[in-house]
């Protein structure tokens, strides 16, 4: 843990000339990197830990673990030193794109000076040597002991299971992730939190050369089929609006389609009052492809999620972060934990100011489903978001009671799935109803509201 923070510190003096920072920003991006920090070092603490256990029965000696700690070194080292070097260029967090360049090493360092080189390997060997002594000197492991105690026993089996809940992240239902610490809209902070050893090791699974193509046509037939898909001509001005700046409020329904329609009649009543795009199709079949989808426009991928994938997702465009830019403050509300898949960075990354999410509420709202806060609780602050923000703002807003367990508060209709719908539904034509008594209505409806469905994952509302 402390060679880790070492390493931001380090990392961020390396840069404080090039990206503007306080110095008590320092201290936060230590406190927000802690939890990675803490899950990349027990990753690399199991073998130790398995070898201490077998040590109870088995006489085991102190080179095992001097190569190990000698490996481990060395790869901290070449970590540290390889996304302190490559930041400048790239401005994201080492990750394994960077073995790609090794198959053409000549064109890959031709834009460095040999003195470049040569400075970074020396400083690769040093700080690898120096973390190898602070192992050899303070990490000495227990000599065999030939009686062991109950109390050794039981220790080793309560760090078992701890061991693994901090790998994981918690008990909760995200597991541990880049986007965990990001906490300002400042993205150089945001990447000196990271851990850049789990950001390497946890790229692996987004870089696979596996991943197979799906030619369903000739590239003649998919040119022809596609050449007039994106026109750049406006044909008609928008008549909608009544106001050129008006209010925006985003809903993702999740796992909402037509198939639901006949459980749903207050949503078919909104239909009915506002612009309905009936033949909206879903781009994926997961909530994270789908909510990147609504807000980047950027179509979903078949064995990955852009998501998950920070160094990709800061690139891309946003409805957030086009209304920031003029002006509008931007917002997102979500019951569950916005840690699940790389939501959080996602989201800051994209031009949402501020986030308001599980955490946010009390603890006995936290757990009023299995996955964080129900949505006639969320619907409530969407309400009084609405009614107390200043104009012009975009809120985004993804609900999650339509999701197994399908555990929801009211029982109108026998089968669980649809029993969830018709509560999503009736949380809809809550808010619908309250909102038309407000003289918010008038700047966010803007004369039509507009519905589009999807057939799994999520919905817009």
């Amino acid at each position: 843990m402390v060679i880790f923070m070492i390493a931001k510190l380090a990392f961020m003096l390396c840069y404080h000339d090039a990206h503007e920072f306080q110095w008590a920003d320092v201290l936060q991006v230590l406190l927000h990197g802690l939890s990675l920090d803490f899950s990349t070092a027990l990753y690399f603490l199991i073998l130790p830990l398995l070898l201490a256990i077998a040590s109870l029965w088995l006489p085991i000696r102190q080179w095992p673990f001097h190569i190990y700690y000698g490996l481990m070194s060395a790869a901290f080292s070449l970590a540290f030193v390889a996304d302190t070097s490559l930041y400048a260029f790239w401005n994201f967090k080492l990750d394994a794109s960077c073995l790609s360049y090794l198959e053409t090493p000549t064109e890959a360092f031709a834009s460095v000076t040999t003195g470049y080189l040569l400075l970074r390997i020396g400083l690769f060997l040093m700080l690898a040597i120096a973390i190898f002594l602070a192992y050899f000197f303070i990490c000495r492991f227990p000599r065999h002991q030939k009686k062991w105690s109950i109390q050794e026993l039981l220790f080793y089996a309560l760090i078992i299971p701890l061991t693994v809940i901090g790998i994981r992240g918690g008990i909760g239902k995200s597991t541990t992730n880049i986007g965990q610490v990001y906490f300002s809209h400042n993205q150089f902070l945001n990447h000196a939190a990271i851990n850049p050893v789990f950001s390497f090791l946890v790229s692996f699974e987004k870089t696979a050369s596996y991943i197979p193509d799906y030619h369903f046509m000739s590239d003649e037939e998919c040119e022809r089929e596609t050449a007039d898909l994106f026109p750049t001509q406006s044909i008609d001005p928008d008549t909608l609006l009544s106001t050129r700046r008006p209010n925006v409020v985003i809903v993702l329904l999740e796992s909402c389609g037509e198939l639901f329609a006949p459980v749903m009649p207050r949503l078919q009543q909104l239909k009915q009052e506002g612009v309905n795009f009936a033949n909206c199709y879903g781009n994926s079949w997961r909530t994270d492809r789908g909510t990147l989808c609504t807000w980047s426009g950027y179509p979903s991928f078949p064995t990955t999620s852009v998501m998950k994938m920070p160094s990709k997702t800061r690139q891309l465009p946003s409805i957030a972060a086009t209304l920031l830019d003029e002006g509008y403050s931007t917002t997102y509300l979500y019951g569950g934990d916005i840690n699940f898949t790389n939501m959080r960075s996602y989201l800051m990354g994209t031009g949402f100011e501020r986030l308001v999410w599980q955490n946010d509420y009390t603890l006995e709202e936290q757990t009023t489903t299995q996955w964080g806060v129900r949505d006639d609780i969320t619907f409530n602050t969407l309400y009084d978001m609405i009614t107390s923000q200043k104009s012009p703002f975009l809120i985004g807003f993804s609900t999650l009671s339509t999701h197994e367990p399908w555990d929801v508060p009211t029982k109108k209709l026998d089968d669980e799935i649809e029993n969830a719908f018709a509560y999503l539904d009736d949380c809809i034509g809550q808010l619908i109803d309250r909102l038309k008594k407000t003289p918010q209505w008038a700047c966010t409806s803007c004369s039509r509201t507009a519905t589009a469905y999807r057939w799994s994952g999520w919905a817009v509302l």
